[in-house]
């Protein structure tokens, strides 16, 4: 339903926020699947439209880089997750504020890869 969705949007209007909408969206039934870089490509596709409508600070250009990070904590790329959460973090603490559910979700994420990268001291700081 979420491929349906994404083209009916796009026919109306293909640069709108609701079409990187269902990218993340189906980008995120796709991480589910285990089909990462499929998930990544859709992902970009929805940032790049988000960043193009709503600007960098968005609230949904943050959960598009964050669900970017969990996939590439998926695919062992930690280095390159943590860079897009920590983004997300900035945009979240910017724009939603500390203590926003959104925020505490993406510094638990930030702990966890900071533990999968056995980097204990650090993760603590953000559990």
């Amino acid at each position: 339903k979420h491929a349906e969705a994404l083209a009916l949007r796009r026919s109306v209007n293909p640069q709108h926020p609701d079409v990187a909408r269902s990218l993340n969206f189906l980008a995120n039934s796709l991480r589910r699947q285990s089909k990462l870089d499929d998930a990544m490509t859709h992902y970009d596709e929805g940032l790049k439209i988000a960043r193009s409508c709503l600007g960098n600070d968005h609230p949904l250009v943050s959960r598009l880089l964050s669900n970017q990070g969990v996939c590439l904590e998926a695919m062992g790329r930690y280095r390159d997750a943590l860079d897009r959460q920590l983004t997300a973090l900035e945009i979240r603490t910017e724009v939603l504020g500390l203590d926003h559910l959104d925020t505490a979700k993406t510094l638990t994420i930030i702990g966890e890869i900071k533990r999968k990268q056995n980097k204990f001291a650090e993760e603590l700081k953000f559990h």
